[in-house]
């Protein structure tokens, strides 16, 4: 028996350690998952997994979702498996030690992730500057495509250039402009401001977002887990604040090319690189 005890007692003192080395070696998120959920099927034979477990999720709090990055690489697969074993294994997914990790997790990832809504700072209601040229096509297209953060205008001509700046300048900025002068004549690179971005992408971050915590649970099991935060997980996946509470400091504007001369804000940045 005592030999049996100290098996046991060696094998819990090494299951962190198991985990930790999943997270590290483990060369794809699907294996790096089911690794770590053996390791948790495990814990499950000791009558004191539930101090064990929490040794476990500790080592599994320590690699934070701050980019999507990293949370695809270990918590976009893992938690909605780890939820779904627990279901399976009869343990509380509302009490701690799960409660804790799951709530850190949707923290960091509706802060860091899902972020806010954006504010998109200028809708151009029409077709971008005139209506004949290729230039102002490619602002156009590139204006409302939510997947294109930023485009290069290669070699344009002085004529071109200052007509695409021009009508920039009177659409209201959307984007930073440089102009590359390695080239010859001078190129011009557009970048739309990261609020622009956030704001072309919601609708697509929200569903991801919502797809996620119904794979953790319930609306009840969100709001058990998340306890006073609560409130913060709708206000953001609303769209109404971020989940760090920042203030939404501008609103949605859509003008018309009639009233161009009354626009207020930032005025279009140029970058001159030599």
């Amino acid at each position: 028996m005592q030999i049996q005890s100290n098996i046991e007692n060696l094998a819990k003192l090494c299951l962190p350690l198991a985990v930790k080395a999943a997270i590290i070696a483990s060369s794809t998120a699907p294996l790096r998952t089911s690794r770590i959920l053996e390791i948790f099927e495990l814990m499950t034979a000791y009558e004191d997994s539930i101090d064990q477990f929490g040794a476990l999720t500790a080592e599994i709090r320590k690699y934070p979702c701050s980019s999507k990055k990293t949370f695809d690489d270990l918590y976009a697969l893992f938690i909605p498996r780890l939820c779904a074993t627990l279901v399976e294994k009869n343990l509380d997914i509302c009490a701690p030690p799960f409660s804790d990790l799951i709530h850190d997790v949707v923290g960091m990832y509706l802060a860091n992730i899902l972020k806010s809504k954006g504010c998109a700072v200028h809708i151009i209601s029409e077709r971008f500057g005139c209506d004949n040229c290729t230039e102002c096509y490619t602002v156009d297209v590139f204006y409302r495509d939510p997947n294109c953060s930023e485009i290069v205008m290669p070699k344009l001509d002085p004529v071109c250039r200052e007509h695409v700046l021009q009508n920039l300048k009177l659409e209201r900025a959307f984007c930073t402009v440089e102009i590359m002068r390695t080239t010859r004549p001078m190129s011009v690179k557009l970048v739309k401001t990261p609020e622009v971005v956030l704001a072309a992408t919601w609708l697509e971050r929200r569903k991801v977002a919502k797809n996620f915590l119904a794979a953790i649970g319930s609306e009840d099991v969100i709001a058990k887990i998340m306890g006073e935060s609560y409130t913060m997980v709708k206000d953001a996946i609303g769209g109404k604040a971020s989940f760090s509470q920042r203030p939404r400091c501008c609103q949605s504007t859509t003008t018309s090319r009639g009233g161009r001369g009354e626009k207020e804000g930032k005025g279009l940045e140029i970058i001159k690189r030599q």
